[in-house]
């Protein structure tokens, strides 16, 4: 996927890419794909962007919480998985900021 090559090439890359409505644009391609392999790639996607870009973690978790209640028996597991990852981030985050 081009924008998986974009995010890799770093943070400032990732950024561009979120604030041109690209989590949204991702979480949507998530939820309603037809094709896992392309499920599995947004997937990939939104795990990327979420990390070492803490702009934009939030809107990421949120983006994947958009995405469970959608049809797709597989995009709600691909959702979920990522969230797994995502939620630890941001709470290790939070409680640096607690602290």
């Amino acid at each position: 996927m081009i924008l998986q090559s974009i995010a890799n090439c770093g943070r400032n890359y990732k950024e561009i890419i979120c604030e041109c409505y690209g989590i949204r644009s991702v979480a949507e391609c998530l939820a309603k794909s037809k094709s896992e392999k392309t499920q599995i790639e947004a997937r990939f996607l939104l795990e990327s962007l979420a990390k070492g870009n803490p702009k934009f973690q939030n809107q990421v978790y949120k983006g994947l919480i958009a995405v469970l209640p959608c049809s797709s028996p597989k995009a709600q597991e691909l959702a979920a998985q990522t969230l797994r990852i995502v939620q630890v981030n941001i709470e290790k985050k939070n409680y640096a900021i607690l602290i």
